[in-house]
């Protein structure tokens, strides 16, 4: 019920206000370039992921065009290294006169690394988002891993945390970051253009 609730409430109106966006640039301009934008940690240390679906929701230019841009200005960049496009690249990116790239930031290429070591983010949490010590946490056998498969739980699992962004907004690191990315994605759209 929540999750039907969620999607009423967020994920349609969300695409439907994205599709209505595409379809005015097109109108507009011909052509739209979708840029969607994550970040992430763990999984690559690479600063820069480019997705576009193995060269299939992007022209092989504005894939490169992106990566120039950001190893022009000193960021590690690979292409569908683990990061090759969610949903929103991979649906709109095969639209007729959609290009859509995927672009996954590295945490640590925007935010101070005290604020990403895993015991600051737990000071961040909430007090009901607990997480027992390693010694108070109990061994669970296979037996009770498939037993506890076939029952729903009661509660969802807590959030993972993640920093308090009001403190990354202001850190010197983050505004040197956007910055430095402004420009960058300015640059790239005179180039597009």
């Amino acid at each position: 019920m929540q999750v039907r609730s969620r999607i009423d409430q967020y994920y349609k109106p969300y695409h439907q206000e994205l599709t209505r966006l595409l379809n005015n640039a097109i109108a507009q301009h011909g052509k739209v370039y979708l840029l969607d934008l994550h970040s992430f940690m763990g999984l690559i240390t690479d600063d820069v992921c480019l997705g576009d679906a193995n060269g299939t929701t992007c022209s092989e230019q504005l894939i490169n065009a992106v990566a120039e841009r950001f190893s022009q200005s000193g960021y590690g960049v690979v292409k569908n290294k683990v990061f090759s496009g969610g949903h929103i690249t991979r649906h709109y990116g095969h639209q007729p006169n959609v290009e859509a790239l995927q672009i996954e930031l590295r945490y640590p290429t925007y935010m101070p690394a005290h604020l990403l070591s895993a015991q600051t983010v737990s000071a961040q949490t909430s007090p009901t988002q607990t997480d027992p010590a390693p010694s108070s946490r109990t061994t669970i056998s296979n037996k009770d891993k498939q037993q506890s498969r076939q029952h729903k739980p009661t509660e969802p699992p807590a959030p993972i945390p993640i920093p308090d962004y009001s403190i990354v907004h202001q850190s010197p690191i983050f505004i040197e970051a956007q910055s430095k990315l402004k420009t960058l994605f300015s640059r790239l759209i005179a180039d597009l253009s």
